[in-house]
C-alpha cells in the first residue's frame, strides 16, 4: 500500500478538484469539485488479488 498526502490550504481562485484517471492508459477520466473548506486529502492505494486493479481510498478533510 501506498499513501500520498496532498496539502489543500492557499488560494484557488477556480475552486479544488479532484481528478481519477482509468484504464491501463488512463482511458476515462473523471473530476469533480470538491469542497472549499477542504484543506488536505489523503490517497491510499495498492493491488488486489487481481493484477490489474488496485483498491484506492480517498479521505478529504
Amino acid at each position: 500500500m501506498w499513501t500520498y498526502t496532498y496539502n489543500l490550504d492557499g488560494p484557488y481562485p477556480d475552486g479544488k478538484w479532484m481528478q481519477c484517471g482509468y484504464g491501463g492508459h488512463d482511458e476515462m477520466t473523471l473530476s469533480k469539485r470538491i469542497a472549499d473548506h477542504i484543506s488536505v486529502c489523503v490517497i491510499t492505494y495498492g493491488k488486489t488479488t487481481k493484477t490489474s486493479q488496485q483498491q484506492i481510498q480517498i479521505n478529504c478533510r
